[in-house]
Formats: C-alpha cells, structure tokens, sequence
C-alpha cells in the first residue's frame, strides 16, 4: 500500500495525459478534417478517389445533398452527393450538429463538428478502439506501477 503512495504523482501525471489525449483537445483552435467531392483549382476532388486530408481547419463539415432531377423525357431520379470539407476561415461557428434544409425537392443535411477527423464516415468505431486501447494501456501501467 505504501508503494501506491509513492507513485501516487507519477500515476497522477499519467492518467492526465491520457485523458488530455482522449479529449482530442484542440489547441488554438486547430484541427484535422478530411475533404473529398470539392473543386480545387478547377478540378473536382472525388470521395472515390480518397479522401484528402487537411490541417490547420477552424472546423469539419459532411454535407449529404439528395435532389430530385429531370434528366430525360419523363424520367426522374434521385441523386444524392455527398462531400466533405475543412472550414478554414469560420467567423462564426455553429454549434455542432446537423442542419437540414429543403432543396429542389430534395435536402440539404449539413453536420458540423470540431474535433480531429470526425466528418469521417465511421468515426465513432474508430474513436471507440482508441479508447479502448488507452484503457488498456493505462490499466497495464498503473498494474505494473503498483506490482513493483
């Protein structure tokens, strides 16, 4: 029991890191996005071509666009694009979440978030290993920090 109050700081620093790098903690305002079906310099930049990733974002974005459209003599059909992007210059921010809105007869859903690559389209099952796997980590320190 003595040796837990011994380490005790050093258990302390090491569970902070570890929360500190759970957070994904944005400092300044800075993080990572992936940005795909955009023009960049005249040139569209296809999700099926992968995704491109961007630094020094302000914020995320993933709009999904479904629109209703004529292309032949009485044929219709739905087209739904969707795109992700890096906000670098953001004024004002949104609060996070998705917005939808009406576009002919079709929407418009525009999700917004602020955490390092999270307009990913499985972000949560990859932020859930992540979390497992730092867990794991810190339990097997801590276990050796008190066995010795």
């Amino acid at each position: 029991m003595t040796s837990l109050y011994i380490h005790l700081p050093w258990i302390t620093l090491f569970m902070g890191i570890v929360l500190f790098s759970n957070a994904e903690c944005t400092i300044f305002g800075n993080i990572n996005c992936y940005q795909c079906n955009v023009f960049n310099q005249g040139a569209r930049e296809f999700c099926a071509n992968g995704e491109k990733m961007m630094y020094n974002c302000s914020g995320c974005m993933k709009t999904k666009t479904r629109v209703y459209i004529h292309d032949q003599w009485l044929r219709y059909k739905y087209v739904t694009v969707i795109s992700k992007y890096c906000i670098q210059y953001m004024n004002y921010k949104r609060p996070e979440g998705c917005y939808s809105m009406s576009a002919d007869q079709g929407y418009i859903k525009r999700c917004y978030c602020y955490s390092h690559w999270c307009n990913t389209a499985n972000k949560n099952s990859s932020r859930t290993l992540a979390v497992v796997v730092q867990a794991l980590f810190a339990l097997a320190v801590l276990n050796w920090i008190i066995g010795t």
